[in-house]
């Protein structure tokens, strides 16, 4: 195995790999959906938000006005966290699909 590396690692145009992309695609999908979903529970607390005469500070600011709550607090982080992840895995996908066919 380190004489393959060696050879492979001689020269640019011996350095082929796989690219998952089938796996990679697939996550990218899973982690759609679960954005998707996230999405939607957003939009859902924000229309019980603007229902809500006491809760309609936690629309006009963010979580430093002091107006949300930890379900929002919890949900935006979540949010973030997933949202990292897959612009994570996109730019990787797409790197590796510039480099194999």
């Amino acid at each position: 195995m380190p004489r393959l590396a060696a050879l492979l690692n001689s020269d640019d145009s011996f350095a082929l790999y796989r690219k998952w992309g089938q796996l990679a695609s697939r996550i990218l999908l899973h982690r759609t959906i679960e954005l998707a979903q996230l999405e939607k529970r957003w939009g859902d607390m924000d229309i019980e938000n603007s229902t809500d005469g006491t809760k309609k500070l936690r629309l006009t600011g963010s979580g430093d006005c002091g107006g949300w709550g930890k379900e929002q607090e919890d949900l935006v982080m979540e949010v973030q966290k997933k949202l990292e992840d897959y612009c994570s895995l996109s730019a990787w996908k797409y790197r590796c699909m510039l480099i194999i066919p």
